[in-house]
């Protein structure tokens, strides 16, 4: 069970990058325009702006609890991604607090 798990948070902070992109495609798109009007621009902005909030630290979370129970977090999964992503956090706790 213990693999199933650190698969599933590799995929939740996989999905969590796709959404932190989105946030910064939306956050580009006020300034200058991306995206079309439509259903992409509206699902960028969504993933974006709500669903990479609530992912991004949940996923830092649970590496935070990770790192606590001496799990090898450096070493499972990719340190560019977790670095990105702590990054994106972040951004987006100076975004929220603003």
């Amino acid at each position: 069970t213990g693999y199933r798990l650190m698969r599933n948070v590799l995929f939740l902070m996989r999905v969590s990058f796709i959404c932190n992109v989105c946030l910064l495609v939306s956050w580009l798109s006020k300034y200058f325009p991306l995206l079309p009007a439509g259903v992409i621009s509206s699902t960028v902005i969504v993933l974006g702006i709500f669903l990479s909030f609530i992912l991004n630290i949940s996923i830092n979370i649970v590496l935070l609890i990770l790192l606590f129970q001496y799990k090898p977090v450096i070493s499972l999964f990719p340190r560019w991604l977790i670095i990105i992503n702590f990054l994106f956090l972040i951004v987006q706790l100076i975004l929220l607090l603003r």
